[in-house]
């Protein structure tokens, strides 16, 4: 099973709700061209890039699990023995904002991803360490 693992540097960010617009006389739903998960899509899209053996064949629906672990700086304020990241954002939509980047790069839809473990974690290095699993690829 060919499986990578690399790092994305900064302070993983979710994905936000997407606000609603009317244009025309139709809705259109964006997220802000500001919004700071944009950057951090572009950080994970090019750590993903860097690692990925060119010969992934990801137009293939095969199965994917990924297993990420989310990092933040502990706050000065918290003992030093706390080891969990309990605070926002939540982890289900870091973990969206993050398969959203790694589309076309790692798999070709996140409706690929059967598994993985996502955890959220005080680390000295904040960014998300990220290993990608593929199933049934020799």
């Amino acid at each position: 099973m060919p499986t990578i693992e690399f790092f994305v540097p900064g302070v993983p960010t979710a994905q936000p709700r997407p606000r609603v617009a009317n244009i025309g006389g139709f809705a259109r739903a964006y997220v802000p061209s500001t919004h700071p998960v944009h950057s951090w899509r572009e950080r994970a899209a090019l750590a993903a890039r860097e690692i990925r053996p060119e010969t992934w064949p990801i137009r293939k629906p095969h199965p994917v699990r990924i297993s990420i672990e989310f990092r933040a700086l502990r706050p000065a304020s918290l003992a030093k023995s706390r080891v969990a990241w309990t605070t926002k954002p939540d982890r289900d939509n870091m973990e969206k904002a993050l398969l959203d980047a790694l589309e076309g790069i790692v798999m070709e839809s996140d409706s690929q991803v059967v598994g993985g473990e996502v955890t959220k974690v005080y680390h000295r290095e904040p960014g998300a360490l990220v290993r990608v699993e593929w199933e049934g690829v020799l």
